[in-house]
């Protein structure tokens, strides 16, 4: 690799000369204002400089003031894209010897910080690294060493990998070092020394390159097989005395204990204490080796008195961060003493004197992933867990008041980590239930005044709160709010609870269709109070699409009338539905694993609808393939908003003829392009989202709806209805004859009929579509758009009669 000095690190006082912070976004929606809040509780690497913390997370960084973390707000700001981080997804950090933080991210490389958290720059493989996948840093004096892995295996495996050494100083700005550009398996810890870097492995033990020699000689020091290393699984290294040694030795953290080695002898040796325990961090603090390990599911930190015989004190856990699903990560100690201990999914904690404190979080304490809930003092309830139960890192309820992030979870009593569908009722309490099993889990309800937690299950202590399931999958309310909860398990089907007497009363699917599927998903209701539920397949019975009028008593089953549908052969074949949705005109919208299914509900007491399949022409698209479609939600104007499992979020409007992607691939900021939940707040004109992996946002709309209605024009047809073998041309009332219009007829199922673009001057229709041939009879969507820039939309209907 050659040298090469970047002309932008000439060094300013204490560090590197700043460049343009931030991610510049493309084209997106200009009338949208984002708020992303990336999660902060997953945290990968601690590090420290005098008193002040820097606390890596999945959504950014944490840099706060330790000498304050016994006051109620101790002064703390988060990193995140918007400051100038390559990705919030961190993976490491070191800090460089002018005092500069050096963060790696997961896919994006490397970004630069000085101490106070100001972005200097960033580092790609396009110029500086092996990869942008950086997994490792370490740093000595003017030295850093920047390890990275070729790729992620889909189980998230580290395969291939190498390194590079790059120089800071004041008069080179930043180089990389001649030929250190090496191949290095798998490697996940680093340590630079003096004479040489040593690199612990994921499998294939201990490397060390040796710079007494050159060219520097790169070789495998220890493994399993050959020099007794306790496991090829190498994760934390750090130098120390060994009592009753001379010297410091290597210690050496694996994956089946400490093994401490002298590579001036080759003494290799197993610490006593703490063998067979998986070793997750090393930190040393002077006369004391702080050690956190794992053995089963007990995790704990540990204290090493390095003058003494080997012997390891447990450490308290913290007793503000839950007990349940407690997973340490990293630990460091500040130059005041106080011990941090970060951890998955639960934030961080600090130890200051034997008092455990957990300071204000700054962003959701778990990814989202699934369903939100808005209430009418202005919370958000949000679940994190997974329908499909393939995320193993689920973690209850976040509640973000407009300032403040809380979270309920395991430690707090609740049902099960795996929370997926959220609902705020009538009185305010907030209802939430987990997709776990049929034996396992339920639905809580949670009263925010009291902090009163209710479970509802099939055996639950109270009999009023019996339910007919635990495998919960959406929590729905109808016109007259009485709340549905909808189960997705054998023996499962629909349990109710009265919006006036609180009374559950349960519809078993089985028996009231017998022989059909019971893995129920979603449901929906239409004008007429009736239900529409859409099933998964279980064994030989495919999806299916059930329709119930209640008779306005929903607790009698009795005088109900029924009907069912064949998803695939009766309404249309979406693969797996995922979710649900009815507008105020009963027009209904079924998404799936593989597309969509549109239906018009029909009138009088009918139990049908007609059924159409939308499939996105490539301009509504944008060459995206957007199934399967996983949450549907109306707003305000009875748009569409669909949330894709990897193509981000679109917004339809209500006659499915035009859709605006707000996602990455259109330059807007979505946390990331897998969308398991939203909601639209209409008074506000916001629609919240809720991304698998990078945590929530919030789309302030009201500017973009306030264009919108100025923007917005009637156009008529006429004749209208309109025969086109007795009337003639189809004319349109309204537009302007000297402005450019682009003229667009769609099918009321979004199907492109005919267009006429940038056209002047009188238009109008022969009723002929694209393909030469006539258009059959129907209603028909007209929209016209002026091509000049101001983005005015006409939008009318005719009726064509054959």
């Amino acid at each position: 690799m050659n040298r090469i000095t970047r002309a932008a690190c000439a060094l300013a006082i204490g560090g590197l000369v700043a460049t343009a912070g931030g991610v510049a976004h493309g084209q997106c929606d200009p009338n949208a204002g984002w708020r992303v809040y990336s999660p902060t509780g997953d945290i990968s690497e601690i590090l420290v400089d005098g008193e002040i913390a820097w606390v890596a997370a999945d959504g950014g960084i944490i840099r706060i003031d330790l000498s304050q973390i016994a006051s109620e707000n101790p002064e703390q700001i988060k990193i995140t894209d918007e400051d100038g981080l390559a990705s919030p997804l961190v993976t490491c950090m070191t800090r460089d010897g002018l005092g500069n933080f050096w963060v790696g991210t997961r896919e994006n490389g490397i970004s630069i910080f000085d101490r106070f958290g100001q972005h200097l720059m960033d580092l790609s493989s396009f110029e500086e690294l092996w990869s942008d996948r950086v997994i490792a840093l370490d740093s000595r004096g003017d030295r850093v060493v920047a390890v990275s892995v070729d790729e992620f295996s889909s189980s998230g495996a580290r395969i291939g990998g190498g390194y590079v050494i790059l120089t800071v100083s004041p008069e080179n700005g930043l180089t990389v070092e001649p030929a250190s550009g090496n191949s290095v398996e798998v490697a996940q810890a680093v340590l630079i020394e003096d004479e040489g870097i040593w690199f612990g492995t994921s499998g294939l033990g201990l490397y060390y390159r040796d710079e007494t020699v050159a060219p520097a000689a790169f070789t495998q020091v220890l493994t399993a097989s050959g020099e007794g290393l306790l496991s090829d699984n190498v994760k934390s290294l750090v130098r120390a005395p060994v009592f009753g040694q001379s010297g410091e030795w290597l210690w050496i953290g694996t994956s089946a204990g400490i093994q401490v080695y002298d590579p001036g002898s080759g003494t290799l040796n197993v610490f006593p204490v703490l063998n067979g325990q998986n070793i997750i961090d090393l930190w040393r603090d002077g006369g004391t080796m702080y050690v956190l390990s794992e053995l089963g599911s007990s995790r704990d930190l540990y204290t090493i008195d390095l003058n003494a015989a080997p012997a390891a004190l447990v450490v308290p856990r913290s007793d503000c961060l839950a007990a349940t699903d407690y997973v340490p990560r990293d630990v460091a100690v500040d130059s005041a003493g106080r011990v941090i201990v970060g951890t998955r999914q639960q934030g961080f904690s600090v130890r200051d004197g034997l008092t455990w404190i957990c300071p204000p979080s700054l962003g959701p304490h778990s990814p989202g992933g699934a369903d939100l809930a808005y209430s009418e003092d202005g919370v958000l309830y949000f679940c994190t867990g997974d329908q499909n139960r393939t995320n193993p890192i689920t973690n209850g309820i976040g509640i973000f008041d407009g300032a403040n992030w809380s979270s309920l979870t395991r430690g707090d009593g609740i049902a099960a980590s795996n929370m997926v569908d959220v609902e705020v009722w009538r009185d305010g309490t907030v209802w939430f239930g987990s997709s776990v099993s049929a034996a396992q889990g339920g639905i809580n309800r949670y009263h925010p005044d009291s902090g009163l937690l209710e479970a509802y299950n099939p055996e639950a202590a109270n009999v009023a709160h019996r339910t007919l399931g635990r495998n919960v999958y959406s929590i729905r309310q109808d016109a007259d709010e009485n709340l549905w909860m909808v189960f997705g398990q054998s023996g499962g089907g629909l349990s109710v609870v009265d919006a006036q007497t609180e009374q559950i009363t349960n519809y078993p699917i089985n028996t009231i269709f017998s022989g059909t599927s019971e893995l129920l998903r979603d449901v929906a209701f239409d004008s007429r109070g009736y239900l529409w539920i859409c099933s998964n397949d279980q064994n030989l019975s495919p999806a299916q699409l059930y329709v119930i009028d209640t008779n306005g008593t929903i607790h009698d089953l009795g005088d109900d009338r029924i009907a069912n549908y064949s998803m695939s052969t009766e309404v249309e074949d979406v693969g797996e539905p995922f979710a649900i949705a009815i507008d105020s005109n009963d027009r209904i919208l079924i998404g799936g694993a593989e597309g969509l299914a549109y239906g018009e509900i029909l009138g009088g007491n009918s139990l049908g609808a007609s059924w159409s399949q939308i499939i996105p022409t490539s301009s509504q698209s944008g060459g995206r393939l957007p199934p399967p479609y996983r949450a549907i939600e109306l707003d305000w104007d009875e748009n569409w908003w669909l949330g894709t499992e990897s193509q981000g979020l679109v917004r339809v409007t209500n006659d499915l003829t035009k859709w605006q992607w707000y996602d990455q691939l259109e330059g807007c900021p979505l946390p990331d392009q897998s969308v398991g939940g939203i909601f639209s707040e209409d008074d506000a004109k916001v629609i919240w989202v809720s991304a698998a992996t990078g945590g929530l946002a919030r789309i302030d709309l009201s500017a973009a709806a306030s264009a919108a209605d100025e923007n917005r024009r009637d156009v008529q047809a006429f004749p209208n209805p309109w025969n086109p073998d007795q009337d003639g041309l189809l004319g349109f009332a309204a537009l302007p004859i000297d402005v450019p219009l682009d003229l667009r007829i769609w099918t009321t199922a979004g199907e492109l009929v005919f267009e006429t673009l940038g056209s002047l001057g009188t238009r109008s229709w022969d009723g002929s579509n694209l393909r030469g041939i006539r258009a059959e009879a129907g209603v028909y969507l007209v929209t016209a758009v002026s091509a000049d820039g101001e983005n005015t939309v006409w939008e009318g209907k005719v009726a064509i009669l054959r």
